[in-house]
């Protein structure tokens, strides 16, 4: 199966998270960027919900580092590495779960 790709699918989210990285000088994120895999959606199952996975780790008690990019998105961050990507239930995060279906 073809990885899914974040600057394919949803270019307009990586470029948002560019712009947070870029202002908080954040070089080592910005690398993982042009190479950064869609995993999984979230599986809340609500439709609303926009948020996904970047790898296959989850959540469950381990420390992450937040980043909020200015929409709102917020980045997990786990050993340096892009791991979820939070957007909240709203028009936009059914917007970015609808992009995602249509790009698997």
């Amino acid at each position: 199966m073809e990885k899914l790709l974040l600057k394919d699918c949803l270019p307009e989210v990586l470029e948002e998270m560019k712009a947070a990285f870029e202002q908080k000088e954040m070089p080592k994120l910005l690398k993982q960027l042009e190479t950064l895999e869609i995993t999984e959606v979230c599986e809340c199952g609500d439709a609303s919900c926009g948020s996904f996975y970047t790898d296959h780790l989850r959540r469950d008690n381990i420390e992450v580092e937040g980043i909020r990019t200015e929409s709102g998105f917020l980045v997990e961050v786990y050993n340096g590495r892009i791991h979820y990507v939070e957007v909240m239930p709203s028009e936009t995060g059914r917007s970015i779960r609808e992009k995602i279906t249509m790009c698997k």
